[in-house]
C-alpha cells in the first residue's frame, strides 16, 4: 500500500511539474528587432529552461506587441533597439482576437499562459543596466547623452541639452520677454475729453511667472 501511494504521489508531482513548465507568467526579454509602425518586436526570452536534462534557450517570440504608456489622447514613446531589455508578460488567455479588434471578446483558443500570448513592456532591465545618476527627488525625462527635462516638487522646470537646443530655447524666451516688455511700456495719448492724458498700462508678470514656474536651461557639451 505504501509503495502504491508513493508511486501515485510521484506521478501527481510529475504531472504538476510538467504542467507548470508550460505555464508562463512574466520574464525579461531582449529585443531582436522592432517594427515602430506596427509596434511589434521579435524578442528572445532571457531565462533559459531545462529540457531533457539540458539547459536550452526558449524560442524567439515573433511579432510580440510592445506597449508604451498611453491613456486618452496622450502617449509617451521612445525608440527600441536590438539588445534592449524589456519585461514580457504572458496573458492568462489567448489575446489574438482582442489584439485585432479590441473591446471585450471571447478567447479564440483554449491555451492559457502561453508563450504566444506575450506582451512586451519596455520597463524591465537588469542591475547591469540600471539607471546611472538616478535623481531621487525630482521627475526626470532624460537620454543617455545628457539631455533631460527635470520637474521639481516646487514647480521649477530645468532643461538640459546641447548648445543648439539651449540657444534656440533662450532665443525664443528672450523674444517673448521682449514682447511682454514692449506691451508693458506701451502708452496711449488721449488729446481731448475727460480722459485726456497719457495712459500707463498695468504691470505684466514676467514670462516665467506667467507660466507659473521658473525655467532654467543648462548647456551640456
Amino acid at each position: 500500500m505504501g509503495d502504491r501511494r508513493s508511486t501515485l504521489s510521484s506521478s501527481i508531482k510529475k504531472g504538476i511539474d510538467s504542467a507548470l513548465k508550460e505555464l508562463h507568467t512574466a520574464m525579461p526579454g531582449e529585443i531582436i528587432s522592432f517594427d515602430p509602425d506596427e509596434q511589434i518586436a521579435d524578442i528572445q526570452p532571457m531565462i533559459k529552461r531545462v529540457m531533457g536534462g539540458e539547459v536550452v534557450n526558449l524560442p524567439v517570440l515573433k511579432a510580440v506587441p510592445v506597449r508604451f504608456m498611453k491613456s486618452g489622447e496622450f502617449t509617451v514613446t521612445f525608440p527600441l533597439s536590438e539588445g534592449d531589455e524589456v519585461e514580457l508578460i504572458f496573458q492568462e488567455r489567448s489575446i489574438d482576437t482582442w489584439l485585432e479588434q479590441g473591446g471585450i471578446v471571447a478567447p479564440d483558443d483554449v491555451r492559457k499562459h502561453a508563450l504566444s500570448d506575450a506582451i512586451a513592456i519596455p520597463v524591465g532591465y537588469s542591475q547591469a543596466n540600471k539607471i546611472s545618476n538616478f535623481d531621487p527627488d525630482n521627475l526626470e525625462i532624460r537620454s543617455e547623452g545628457g539631455a533631460s527635462i527635470k520637474i521639481t516638487p516646487d514647480g521649477n522646470i530645468e532643461l538640459n541639452g546641447n548648445a543648439d537646443f539651449v540657444t534656440a530655447f533662450d532665443d525664443m524666451k528672450a523674444a517673448f520677454d521682449q514682447l511682454v516688455n514692449d506691451f508693458d511700456l506701451h502708452q496711449h495719448t488721449i488729446t481731448s475729453g475727460s480722459s485726456a492724458g497719457t495712459t500707463t498700462p498695468p504691470l505684466t508678470p514676467s514670462t516665467a511667472d506667467m507660466a507659473g514656474a521658473k525655467v532654467e536651461t543648462v548647456m551640456v557639451s
